[in-house]
């Protein structure tokens, strides 16, 4: 009898009922008389965890209205006797036009402007290793090279001490070359700031490519290697089924780069985007 002053929870959505030590995301323990739904609930594996599955259909038995972002979770609620409805990511409820009218984002840089978004910490070995080629890159195309990373902290990692010990001159890379910058940490503003002023997008993270869809943007996402992100890659390999044309994915950065050095191009299904989003909506 827990009266929380709402009239709906919605549950949504990035990994909500993947691997995880508890069941919030499937509300235990909030009142059963709040309406309850799922917005993009996504599973962020190929199965249910074995520790779920035998409750699995009772757990959902709390919603009144499914939808999952993955088409793979359609089938997975299907298996336990459920009904689930494919949605846009969030992200896709708002048009290019209304994230800038919402954050006050700038128009299009007329300089070109190349933003990295990788899911790594701030001079990991992965990064500091690149740092070289997209800065090449930026020298020989005039383009500005935005990176944005994770990692907040302020205190360099031994890593980077050894790898400037070693002669590669990260620091150089790292705290400023000319086209070549680095934000650690970004908030949630810089982040769509940057989407928005970008000519091409390079990552490996699927919500970059949802803002890159969202803004019109020339992207690359890179297939990832580590097992836990491979295992999600059906989401890229969904959406680009559906909605992009063109070289999507590159093996690596180098790969990448050589690609939109060529001048090669994706582009985008915006009526199919435009027709989702309504229905999603």
């Amino acid at each position: 009898g827990q009266d929380l002053g709402l009239d709906c929870i919605v549950v949504g959505s990035d990994q909500v009922w993947g691997p995880r030590e508890d069941n919030y995301y499937f509300l235990e323990g909030a009142p059963k008389t709040i309406p309850a739904i799922s917005y993009a609930a996504s599973f962020g594996d190929r199965c249910i965890q074995d520790k779920l599955e035998p409750n699995y259909g009772a757990l959902l038995d709390r919603f009144s209205a499914i939808s999952v972002r993955e088409a793979k979770g359609v089938q997975l609620v299907a298996s336990v006797g459920h009904q689930a409805t494919h949605v846009l990511d969030p992200t896709q409820l708002l048009s290019a036009a209304r994230w800038r009218e919402v954050l006050a984002l700038p128009e299009r840089s007329e300089k070109p402007v190349l933003v990295c978004y990788f899911m790594c910490m701030f001079c990991s070995d992965w990064l500091l290793e690149r740092l070289p080629a997209l800065r090449a890159f930026a020298k020989r195309t005039g383009y500005r090279v935005e990176i944005l990373v994770d990692d907040p902290v302020t205190r360099l990692p031994k890593s980077f001490v050894d790898a400037r010990r070693q002669g590669s001159h990260a620091l150089r890379y790292i705290l400023g070359s000319r086209g070549l910058t680095v934000l650690r940490g970004a908030g949630p503003r810089e982040f769509m700031k940057a989407f928005a002023g970008a000519t091409c997008v390079l990552s490996n993270s699927f919500h970059a490519l949802q803002f890159a869809s969202i803004f019109g943007l020339n992207a690359r996402i890179i297939r990832s290697s580590e097992k836990d992100r491979s295992a999600m890659f059906e989401r890229f390999t969904d959406f680009q089924a559906k909605y992009v044309q063109g070289p999507l994915f590159a093996d690596d950065v180098g790969d990448a780069l050589a690609s939109l050095e060529r001048g090669e191009t994706i582009s985008y299904d915006e009526a199919a985007l435009a027709a989702d989003r309504e229905r999603s909506l």
